[in-house]
């Protein structure tokens, strides 16, 4: 068995991770994030008082899940970044939980990891000079 490439988890492991995956929308859903502690805070911001590009997702997930767009966009700019990635793999862990199949696997070059590293590391430390002007939180 090759380590690098990953195998496909049997059907009862996949099931198990979507209704987690939903359990934990409804949850998201229901509960503003805004107003609620129900959620943990930034382990990275509680102990250096920054930001890390996760920050401000959860609400922002939240606003997405309302419908608010603009809201949720304002809260973590790089939810555009990794909407995409992360609905394809809800989509093909659908699609394995009920076709027992998942959609073909998305390929993604060495330069586009790359890519994605460097605007991370590059939002992560505008996000946190003085004139940046949202400060979202944890």
């Amino acid at each position: 068995m090759d380590l690098f490439t990953p195998s496909m988890p049997d059907r009862g492991i996949a099931t198990l991770w979507l209704l987690l995956g939903i359990s934990a929308g409804v949850i998201l859903f229901l509960f503003d994030p805004a107003v609620n502690r129900l959620y943990p805070a930034c382990p990275f911001r509680s102990l250096t008082g920054l930001l890390c590009p996760g920050c401000g997702s959860t609400r922002a997930l939240h606003q997405l899940l309302h419908g608010e767009i603009i809201a949720a966009i304002r809260l973590s700019p790089m939810l555009l970044v990794v909407s995409p990635i992360l609905g394809y793999a809800t989509i093909s862990t659908f699609a394995f939980v009920f076709r027992g199949r998942p959609l073909p696997q998305m390929k993604i070059g060495r330069g586009a990891i790359w890519g994605l590293l460097v605007v991370t590391i590059g939002f992560w430390l505008l996000r946190n000079m003085a004139w940046w002007s949202s400060s979202p939180g944890g």
